[in-house]
């Protein structure tokens, strides 16, 4: 923007032209009891003790600027605010010094009201460096300002946007930009936006939405305060696919999609429910490969859900039942070996018994392998091969049969055995 444009003064041309007639200006002392805030400031009372602390030691270099109120005496404040309440609320001044100026007789009260709101934005815009929420403000107000003269019949040189993203020193696509979240972010977010708790891109990314989208991607208020943009498009994208339309093979259109997207959504990633056999994203529950440890099938797959997890909890008793099994058979493999090795008088700790995968041949007897390995190893699989068969059978003075279970009463044999 030129560093000589001034809104205000553009209109002040425009309507000198049809009433040519200054607007009066005096320099007062004004009491604070007879001074007003402008009810239509749009701005916040930030960091007032800092601008306190300013006013005391260099004092007040810019008197604030006042127009007559309706009372006789009586004053609204123009531009200023901050440095008014600076002077009043924190410096105890009893008066304030103020330029008053009175309105522009020639006009009518429409037009000067407006030329007093004009000039409260554009000496807010020079004193001060608006945040992303009071630009939005200021653009909205602008725009409705300038409809407003157009009204009445004042003509505005140019392009209304051209001329809006001059008179805010910003570029025509940051003006769509701000325009798009102050008239389509809800309005619990656009109050968390205005509070400067919500980034300008986090408040445009959410805005992009419908409203009924933005209360579904967006949670609760919490969320709208720590989300990055980056999320929200993430998230959107994400619902736009679990949501679009598509055929329930139990008869009429999905009514899952939501749903799906808030399982996917609480998963790292946005892990997606993919089909079985074909690898498709956001399949129906029927085809869903987590369909059983969801907990959020659609009801219509319910029941076919219901019988796949008891057709896996039925497969997971059998695998558990075969596995008891099988431990106890080894369990009775080495008792029996224990008495052969007892008999032998051969401590279990005999350096000439082999070991197994790392696990002595004690620790397989007194049955401290785990269990989830010890259903496997065998007396026949510890002894690993016929050489380790024989030397141990040898060693007990019995025959590989009755080392490995083949015969039911061991018979004590004499002597080593040669083949």
């Amino acid at each position: 923007m030129r560093k000589d444009f001034n809104l205000r003064d553009i209109v002040n041309k425009a309507i000198d032209q049809a009433a040519p007639t200054e607007t009066l200006e005096t320099v007062e002392n004004v009491p604070a009891a007879k001074i007003t805030p402008n009810e239509r400031n749009i701005y916040g009372m930030r960091d007032l003790d800092d601008l306190a602390a300013s006013i005391e030691l260099t004092g007040l270099l810019h008197p604030i600027i006042l127009r007559p109120a309706g009372d006789e005496g009586t004053y609204t404040i123009v531009d200023g605010e901050r440095r008014y309440r600076a002077m009043t609320e924190v410096l105890g001044w009893t008066s304030c010094p103020a330029i008053v100026r009175t309105p522009n007789p020639a006009r009518t009260d429409a037009v000067n009201a407006i030329l007093e709101e004009l000039s409260l934005l554009e000496a807010n815009r020079q004193n001060r460096k608006p945040n992303a929420a009071e630009l939005s403000k200021e653009a909205e107000r602008y725009k409705e300002l300038l409809i407003e003269l157009k009204e009445n019949g004042v003509e505005i040189p140019g392009r209304l946007r051209d001329t809006l993203a001059q008179a805010l020193d910003i570029s025509a696509s940051k003006l769509a930009r701000l325009q798009k979240i102050r008239g389509s972010l809800v309005p619990e977010y656009l109050a968390i936006f205005d509070a400067g708790e919500m980034s300008e891109s986090v408040a445009y990314a959410i805005s992009q939405l419908d409203a009924n989208t933005q209360r579904i991607v967006v949670e609760n208020e919490s969320e709208a305060k720590k989300l990055a943009a980056y999320e929200i498009a993430n998230r959107a994208g994400y619902l736009s696919a679990c949501t679009r339309s598509r055929t329930c093979p139990y008869g009429g259109v999905c009514t899952w999609g939501v749903k799906m997207y808030d399982i996917g959504k609480n998963k790292s990633n946005y892990q997606k429910c993919t089909s079985r056999t074909t690898g498709e994203a956001y399949p129906c529950c029927k085809n869903c490969s987590s369909a059983i440890e969801c907990g959020s099938v659609c009801h219509m797959a319910q029941h076919e859900v219901d019988l796949a997890k008891q057709a896996k909890k039925d497969e997971e008793a059998r695998k558990q039942e075969l596995h008891a099994e099988q431990c106890a058979s080894a369990r009775r493999d080495w008792e029996r070996v224990a008495k052969l090795r007892e008999a032998a008088g051969i401590a279990k700790t005999d350096d000439r018994l082999p070991k197994a995968d790392g696990n002595t041949w004690a620790e397989f007897e007194n049955g401290l392998v785990p269990s989830e390995h010890f259903a496997h190893w065998t007396v026949a699989r510890a002894l690993a091969s016929l050489s380790r068969a024989i030397e141990v059978a040898d060693l007990f003075g019995v025959s590989l049969d009755d080392l490995v279970g083949r015969t039911v009463q061991p018979a004590p044999q004499e002597g080593p055995q040669d083949e």
